[in-house]
């Protein structure tokens, strides 16, 4: 229920408003202090427009035509530079809505004791928490201006589309086409519950069912799985020991196989590598120093073929007196140095050799070293281990006379007993829920008398249906419009209007069934098949849903009476099966097209209506003074001659 509508600066409404909203039906009305009989234009229209507008941020086609240009800012009051709306409910839950100009729009949604939603979160959680959407909205709970005869006046297949998301009829449809013959077994399924709970509801004895013995049967068969899950592991850890000691016995062999490789290698080698590497080294540092000796004298008589002697001597290192006679005998110099380089070049040679010697000599040696120390490793790590792998052996001979238990066939024992638990729990988790339901029947089945006979028929309806998903909607849906005939005819009956209203949900048509009635088995497409293979019921036809709506009397008034009628049966119940918080029926000139009588007698009929049931409150907008003072609460708007507004509530 509302407790305030609240707003500044929205549409005629200049300045700050707050509509303070009890638990009764209001007829809003307007008046102009210029012209007392005028009321026309007023704003009365635009008050039930900015409720819908909080809930669903959505503005009618004619009001977005008649801002054609302004965009979002429409609502703002002309000259004004922002509005805001806020609808407070009685629990406390707040809907605002704040504009700027040019500026994007702000909607918050805040709940008593909860952190304000987001902007991203608040156009959700508003839907989320009045269960309904804006269609739904303009369906059941806001009838606009001309359009009192909407539900009445449409084809029956839009009519059907129009309560399609109330019943979850594309789903259940979807379902059927998957179903098969699955959908045969749920619906037996289905008749078994369905006995079941009219045993319970019939009785005041609850199910019988055995608890203290179930309860047994699941810890023995805890007991068993849990022998099961120790048996398995014990099973996997004998594997990995498997596993492991026949690792150690290939990695003993292995080793012991590499250290007669080596010991053999080893044995080979001759035991003067050491002394050879060091000979060889010893002549090879010899030669280096020849080859050192060679390089200088060949650069001295290199000086001297060039007449460059500087008179020390390359043997004595003295002064040579004969200085001036080497540097002038150029030829014999030339011919020494050529000599002297052809020798170098042998000792060169020859040094070239020797270090090829050495460097083989100094490997051959480095290789055995590095075989004996290796031989010596392996040896160590056979006398390390031959232990572990004796016992290893040990082990693997022992399993080979008594092999271990298969893990295949441990895992089905687990599998089978983890089956057998989860089984057992389920039942005694179903049989609860059987003793809950049937405690909260026993509780309601009094004030659950009158709903149950309603729904007598969509409960025999969905023991012939054609498959489990389709069966729950349509007991659904034949039982809320058996609900809603049901309250739209009294409504009138009650009111003195000769008028009586029905929607019929289904009808038969050319073609056979796909199904079978009694028992949801799926008949073959062949027409020729005229009876149920599975429990020999004769083939009926298939039956159509196309929602047709059947009044006594066909006309304008009428059909305005009867869409007012319908729409708020439909709404009462549409908002009572989503739980939703909204109670407030919003009604735009419901009785233009009645006469006097007529109108009179439905505006009784609608202030009994909705004073009881989910309408606790309703905005009932009327220019006929005839009617208004027959609601208990009253809504003017007040126009002066300025063309400010104020609003007046009693």
């Amino acid at each position: 229920m509302i407790r305030e509508l609240a707003f500044t600066n929205a549409g005629p409404f200049r300045g700050k408003h707050s509509i303070p909203l009890g638990a009764k039906t209001y007829a809003v009305t307007a008046r102009y202090e210029s012209d007392p009989g005028r009321s026309n234009w007023g704003g009365k229209s635009f008050l039930l427009e900015l409720v819908n507008f909080a809930l669903t941020g959505s503005w009618p086609k004619t009001r977005k035509a008649q801002w054609a240009g302004q965009g979002a800012d429409g609502w703002i009051s002309r000259g004004e530079k922002d509005a805001d709306l806020h609808l407070t409910f009685e629990d406390g839950a707040v809907v605002s809505r704040e504009k700027r100009r040019g500026q994007p729009a702000q909607v918050r949604f805040t709940l008593p004791g909860v952190p304000t939603a987001s902007q991203a979160a608040a156009e959700e959680g508003i839907l989320r928490y009045l269960g309904f959407s804006g269609d739904d909205f303009l369906n059941v709970a806001y009838l606009e201006q001309k359009q009192m005869a909407r539900f009445v006046t449409t084809e029956p297949e839009k009519r059907l589309d129009i309560v399609r998301g109330w019943f979850g009829l594309a789903k259940a449809e979807a379902a059927e086409d998957r179903s098969g013959d699955v959908a045969a077994e749920e619906i037996r399924e289905l008749e078994k519950l369905k006995a079941r709970r009219s045993a319970l509801v019939s009785t005041s004895e609850p199910p019988e069912f055995n608890f203290a013995s179930y309860e047994a049967l699941l810890a023995t068969a805890q007991a068993t799985l849990r022998e099961a899950e120790k048996a398995l592991r014990g099973a996997e850890a004998d594997a990995r020991a498997a596993e492991s000691d026949r690792e150690t016995v290939r990695d003993y062999d292995e080793l012991v196989e590499r250290g007669k490789a080596l010991a053999a290698e080893v044995k080979d080698l001759p035991d003067d590598l050491d002394a050879k590497a060091a000979a060889a080294k010893e002549k090879w540092e010899e030669k280096k120093g020849e080859h050192v000796a060679a390089g200088r004298e060949v650069a001295a008589k290199r000086k001297v073929a060039l007449g460059l002697f500087d008179g020390k001597c390359p043997v004595a290192e003295i002064e040579c007196p004969a200085k001036k006679k080497i540097n002038d005998d150029r030829q014999a110099a030339v011919v020494a140095h050529t000599r002297a380089q052809a020798g170098a070049n042998m000792i060169g040679t020859e040094l070239d050799a020797l270090f090829l010697e050495e460097r083989a000599a100094r490997l051959a040696a480095e290789s055995a070293k590095e075989k004996r120390v290796r031989l010596k490793t392996l040896r160590t790590a056979a006398e390390a281990t031959i232990e572990g792998a004796k016992t290893a052996r040990a082990r693997m001979k022992s399993r080979k006379k008594s092999p271990p238990a298969g893990e295949d066939a441990l895992e089905g024992a687990r599998r089978a007993a983890s089956e057998e638990v989860d089984r057992l729990r389920n039942e005694i988790a179903m049989a609860r829920a059987a003793r809950e339901i049937h405690e909260r029947v026993t509780k309601e089945a009094d004030r659950l008398s009158e709903e149950i006979e309603v729904r007598a028929r969509a409960a025999a309806i969905a023991v012939r249906s054609r498959g489990v998903f389709r069966a729950a909607q349509r007991r659904v849906v034949e039982g809320a419009l058996a609900n809603i005939n049901a309250k739209a005819s009294r409504m009138l009956a009650d009111g003195g209007v000769d008028l009586s209203v029905e929607l019929r949900w289904e009808r038969e048509g050319k073609d056979p069934a796909k199904q079978c009635e009694e028992c949801g088995a799926a008949f073959p497409s062949s027409a020729k098949v005229k009876t149920c293979a599975s429990c020999g019921a004769a083939r009926g036809k298939l039956v159509v849903q196309r929602l047709e709506f059947v009044p006594s009397d066909r006309s304008g008034a009428a059909d305005d009476i009867a869409g007012v009628a319908l729409m708020l049966s439909a709404g009462e119940w549409f908002l009572a099966s989503r739980s939703s918080p909204w109670a407030m029926a919003m009604v735009d000139e419901p009785l233009g097209a009645c006469d006097q009588t007529n109108r009179r007698a439905l505006s009784l009929q609608l202030v009994k209506l909705l004073s009881a049931g989910a309408w606790r409150q309703a905005l009932v907008i009327s220019h006929n003074p005839d009617t208004v003072a027959l609601y208990p609460g009253r809504i003017e708007v007040l126009v002066r001659r300025d063309g400010s507004r104020r609003i007046v509530t009693s």
